[in-house]
C-alpha cells in the first residue's frame, strides 16, 4: 500500500505546471514532468520533487524495480546534470539498489549514453565508483553500463582537453584490482542490450589505444 501511494504522489508532483489528463496513468505523467524545460522555475521544482523521491526510495523502496525505473528516468542524459548529481554525490546508497535491468528500462539504452557526459566532477565520481565496487552489474545494471560508457568515451577522447586528467583516470583504470572492471572499461566498444552487462567489448584494441595504453603501462613501470 505504501508504494502504491507513493507511486500515485510521483505522478503527481508538477501538475500545476503541466495541464495532464486525469486519465492519464502514474507512467506517463513521469514520462513528460522530465522532459527538459526552458523554464528555470519548473527545473526548480523538478530538483526538489527529485530529491524528495529520492529520500522515500532511500526509505520504503526495499529495491522495488518500478520504484527504481522512475528513478532511473531523470538520469538521462537529457535531463538537467543536477539530477544525475543528486544521485552521485547525496544519495549514493542507492546505487546498491537500483537492481532494474537494462532490457527492462521503459526508455532506449542510448538515453543514458547521448550525449557523452562532459562534467568533470561526474566523470571522476562514476570512476570511483566503479573501481571501489560500489556501483556493480549485479546490483546496478543501468548505472554500471553508463558509467563504463562515460569513463571508456572520455578518456579515450583525443580532443586536447583534459590531459592530465585522462591520463590519471586511466592510470588508475590500469592499476585497478578487479579484472573485470578493468577490461570493460578498456574494451569497451558500444552498448548492446542483447550482450552480457549491455556491451560489447573490442577483442583488441585499436591501434591508437592501444599506443595510448603501451604510454600508460610505461609511465607506471618509471614511477
Amino acid at each position: 500500500m505504501a508504494l502504491l501511494q507513493q507511486y500515485e504522489a510521483m505522478s503527481l508532483y508538477v501538475t500545476d505546471m503541466w495541464p495532464f489528463s486525469s486519465s492519464t496513468r502514474p507512467c506517463h505523467y513521469m514520462l513528460q514532468i522530465y522532459s527538459p524545460t526552458p523554464a528555470v522555475r519548473g527545473r526548480v521544482v523538478i530538483c526538489y520533487r527529485y530529491m524528495a523521491l529520492l529520500q522515500q526510495y532511500e526509505a520504503v523502496s526495499f529495491g522495488d524495480s518500478l520504484f527504481g525505473c522512475y528513478i532511473l528516468l531523470p538520469l538521462q542524459q537529457k535531463h538537467v546534470i543536477q539530477l544525475r548529481r543528486a544521485v552521485w554525490v547525496e544519495y549514493r546508497g542507492i546505487l546498491r539498489t537500483l537492481y532494474l535491468p537494462v532490457k527492462e528500462l521503459l526508455v532506449p539504452i542510448e538515453g543514458f549514453l547521448v550525449p557523452e557526459e562532459s562534467d568533470t566532477e561526474l566523470l571522476r565520481l562514476y570512476l570511483e565508483g566503479l573501481l571501489s565496487g560500489s556501483v556493480q552489474p549485479r546490483w546496478c545494471p543501468v548505472l554500471y553500463l553508463t558509467s563504463v560508457h562515460h569513463v571508456n568515451r572520455f578518456c579515450y577522447t583525443q580532443d586536447g582537453k583534459h590531459i592530465q586528467l585522462k591520463h590519471n583516470m586511466l592510470r588508475d583504470t590500469v592499476s585497478c584490482q578487479r579484472p573485470e572492471v578493468k577490461q570493460h572499461l578498456l574494451f569497451y566498444k558500444t552498448a548492446d542490450i542483447s550482450r552480457n552487462y549491455g556491451m560489447e567489448l573490442y577483442d583488441t584494441l585499436p591501434p591508437s589505444r592501444q599506443k595510448l595504453m603501451q604510454d600508460i603501462e610505461q609511465s607506471l613501470n618509471k614511477a
